[in-house]
């Protein structure tokens, strides 16, 4: 009985395993077939192979791969677009500082160069008041430019000179009324620059409504004698004068600056009542009355404040005199 049953279970066994190995090996060939097939089909040129085994015909592979290339390039565009963009407004950036800077450069050396014109200016009509205007310094006028004083107005350099020198007694008619004509500069102040925030600004230095100069003031003490009448009367004027400038290009030696205005004040008849000195223009007749009075027999007579000190007269205004010692030490 344990024999028989032993060689039962044995041959058993041998049967299973013997119909188990077929089996095996036609799954081994069915799967090298579908290998072999999937390798063809991967080198074969119409058909390639996505996911899970998915076949798909080259079509619809180009197609895929031009949506992806356009979306591709579409974002290259879009983000070398915006590289663009970003570089040309950092350029613009640079570009907009730059010319700021040299902006600010050249409206710096151009302020510069201005107020070295102007100090040329100011130095110039120290040496015409010290010498009279003689010479004068017609470059630095503007050939249309007007005077006004309380007795005159002129208009153009020629008219201007031909006063100054009937004055100085350097004409003959001037050589008959006038002698020993002197005037005095006390004080040269203004021409500063101005920077001006409002674009009408009325002032203008060469076209630029951006910069102005300020006016030019002098004061002074003008004494002539009238040498025409027998007393010889000495008449005596104490002012100051608003030199209107701007800057001209290629006015040759002066630089560009020139006088366009010059208004002159006298303390006598000029100054507002009560306003602390603030100047106004009047009527030529009071200014002529002003000078006749002074051509009096017993006019004004400028009084010196001690026999042994005379004295420089710098204000003569409507009932007062604003006088300064001049001592003199000999050694």
């Amino acid at each position: 009985m344990i024999t028989i049953k032993s060689s039962r279970s044995f041959t058993s066994s041998t049967s299973s395993t013997s119909s188990t190995l077929p089996n095996s090996s036609l799954r081994m060939g069915v799967t090298l077939v579908i290998l072999g097939l999937l390798l063809v089909l991967l080198q074969h040129d119409d058909v390639v192979l996505v996911s899970s085994f998915t076949i798909v015909s080259k079509q619809v592979r180009n197609r895929l791969f031009t949506t992806f290339h356009n979306q591709s390039s579409e974002n290259n565009n879009n983000n070398n677009m915006n590289n663009i963009n970003s570089l040309s407004s950092l350029y613009s950036s640079i570009n907009s500082n730059d010319n700021d800077n040299d902006n600010t450069k050249n409206t710096s050396t151009s302020t510069s160069t201005l107020q070295t014109k102007i100090s040329n200016l100011k130095k110039i009509l120290e040496r015409e008041y010290t010498t009279f205007f003689n010479p004068m310094y017609k470059e630095y006028y503007n050939n249309n430019v007007i005077f006004i004083d309380p007795m005159t107005t002129l208009t153009n350099i020629q008219s201007y000179q031909n006063n100054v020198d009937m004055l100085s007694s350097r004409t003959l008619l001037g050589k008959v009324l006038f002698q020993d004509a002197s005037i005095t500069l006390h004080s040269i102040t203004g021409g500063e620059i101005i920077v001006n925030n409002d674009d009408d600004s009325d002032v203008t230095v060469d076209g630029d409504n951006s910069v102005s100069i300020n006016d030019i003031q002098t004061r002074w003490t003008l004494r002539l004698t009238m040498s025409i009448l027998p007393w010889k009367p000495t008449a005596r004027f104490t002012g100051i004068s608003i030199y209107k400038v701007v800057e001209e290009k290629g006015k040759g030696k002066n630089g560009g600056v020139v006088i366009m205005k010059q208004i002159d004040y006298w303390d006598s008849v000029n100054i507002k009542p009560n306003s602390n000195g603030e100047y106004q223009i009047v009527e030529k007749g009071i200014a002529i009355q002003d000078f006749l009075n002074q051509l009096k027999p017993n006019g004004f007579q400028a009084q010196s404040a001690a026999p042994e000190l005379p004295y420089q007269l710098l204000r003569r205004g409507d009932g007062y005199e604003g006088k300064i010692r001049v001592v003199v030490i000999k050694i």
